[in-house]
């Protein structure tokens, strides 16, 4: 069914164009970062470690080590216990760039998805923007302390970059308001956006460049003379190599105002159902949809009234629809020009996920099902989704194989793989012991050693013998076998 309550305001009238940022103060000065380590050289030090993240081109990586014996029994080890708590020595975060032992932080916070631009935790508490490319660094914050609950009281998720890599959405605080900052990553350019009266909960990107999703607390409606919101009671991006979980503090329930804003003209929709399409937002209307552009434009869309929008597909200039009920799934796809039938399941479609050129179905069912974007063909698989790039995904099941949703052919590996061991990077994927080539949909090698990373042209961060970690290419790693 269409979502009810969306409110488009009206685009023949004017829209405010936010000023560039100018009453707030500025981030501080562009600072030179210390030179990366040669290529190819030893990554960290000579420690047990974890990577939990790192480069998909294999300028950085981020590691944690115990680098002292801290609890005095005479060794230096640590481990990940239950609950993702860190047992053993106290094991710290150091960003390592190039090679060598890289420089202590306290938490990466984000990167963009090509691993060109990073938010730091920096050990001295400041929170910096660092350019990988140029080797710049500029100051958002001047402690962790200053942002962790006044400006963030569900943990830094608003501090995040776009799908591009072009833009970082961040919040600063001006004249005891909290304003939500996107910031051209090339020019350094800023422009403001204010979420209006009450309390900020979240903002987050639609997927590309052009929209907004914020969550505001409008009113106290609960009558106890505040507006309540969560707050984080443990930061799970600083401090810690562990994987522990955020606990938070539930405030009084208050109802949350869900809008959609294009943060470069102001304007704003309200209500919630949107899809991105493109640079446009689907936006249900009077019992159908249009495409709303961020100038407040908007042309009508030739979807079926009952049916619920799930994903815009903008390269290919059509809109995927569930036309099911409350008990089934019926997948239609709707152009400019017709009308496609893809495929009926009968159970509820819960969420989607789109992944390369394939959409991920959540549908209630036991199983996976999922979408190939180019040739609308649809298969269930009974398997959990290790890997995916182009139309291929690496499935986890009774039997580990690559499946072609172009085709639907499927190819087993050639043994089986370990599925908690898994890394992935553009077109190869390593599942534990088999290293994959998904674009060729065949296992490459068997590598019988740790895979800690892997980047997109092929080479896998591993341990090269006597407790040196280092970027290899996957055949010399392969080699290194045996």
């Amino acid at each position: 069914m269409p979502v009810q309550g969306a409110a488009l305001l009206d685009p023949s009238q004017p829209q405010p164009v936010p000023p560039r940022l100018r009453d707030t103060p500025l981030p501080g000065p562009m600072f030179a970062l210390t030179p990366p380590g040669p290529v190819g050289g030893q990554i960290g030090t000579a420690h047990r470690m974890i990577v939990p993240d790192a480069d998909p081109a294999g300028r950085w990586a981020l590691v944690c080590q115990a680098r002292e014996d801290t609890d005095g029994n005479g060794a230096i080890s640590f481990g990940i216990g239950d609950h993702g708590l860190n047992e053993g020595d106290t094991a710290a975060q150091y960003l390592v760039r190039g090679s060598g032992a890289g420089e202590r932080i306290e938490g990466l916070i984000a990167r963009d998805p090509a691993g060109c631009w990073l938010v730091v935790a920096r050990a001295r508490g400041e929170i910096v923007l660092l350019d990988v490319e140029r080797g710049m660094g500029t100051e958002l914050f001047p402690s962790i302390e200053s942002v962790r609950h006044e400006l963030y009281p569900l943990a830094p998720a608003t501090i995040s970059f776009d799908s591009s890599g072009e833009h970082l959405l961040y919040r600063r605080r001006s004249k005891r308001r909290v304003l939500l900052v996107v910031r051209h990553l090339e020019s350094g350019s800023e422009w403001v956006v204010d979420p209006g009266p009450g309390e900020l909960i979240d903002a987050s990107w639609y997927p590309g460049s052009a929209w907004l999703r914020i969550e505001v607390v409008r009113e106290d409606l609960n009558g106890d003379h505040r507006i309540d919101v969560p707050r984080d009671q443990q930061s799970p991006w600083v401090g810690t190599c562990g994987l522990g979980s955020t606990t938070f503090m539930a405030g009084h329930s208050e109802d949350v105002s869900v809008e959609s804003v294009a943060w470069a003209t102001g304007l704003r929709i309200s209500g919630k159902g949107h899809r991105p399409f493109g640079d446009e937002l689907i936006v249900p209307e009077e019992g159908a949809f249009v495409a709303v552009a961020p100038s407040g434009t908007r042309r009508a869309l030739q979807i079926e009234s009952g049916c619920r929008p799930v994903f815009g597909d903008a390269i290919r200039g059509r809109v995927i629809a569930d036309c099911g009920g409350d008990d089934e799934t019926v997948l239609v796809a709707f152009d400019a020009r017709r009308r496609t039938r893809i495929g009926r399941r009968s159970q509820y479609l819960y969420s989607t996920r789109v992944r390369s050129r394939v959409l991920e179905l959540n549908i209630l069912n036991g199983g996976h099902t999922w979408l190939s974007l180019d040739s609308l063909r649809i298969v269930d698989v009974h398997g959990d989704a290790l890997a995916v790039h182009g139309s291929r995904v690496l499935i986890r099941g009774e039997h580990d194989v690559v499946l072609d949703l172009a085709t639907g052919r499927q190819r087993r590996l050639r043994g089986p793989a370990y599925w908690w061991d898994v890394r992935g990077s553009g077109r190869y994927a390593y599942a534990g012991p088999w290293l994959v080539d998904l674009e060729l949909g065949r296992s490459l090698a068997r590598l019988a050693t740790r895979v800690y990373a892997m980047t997109t042209d092929g080479r896998v961060l591993v341990d090269a013998g006597e407790q040196v970690v280092r970027w290899l290419p996957w055949q010399a790693a392969a080699r290194n076998s045996g």
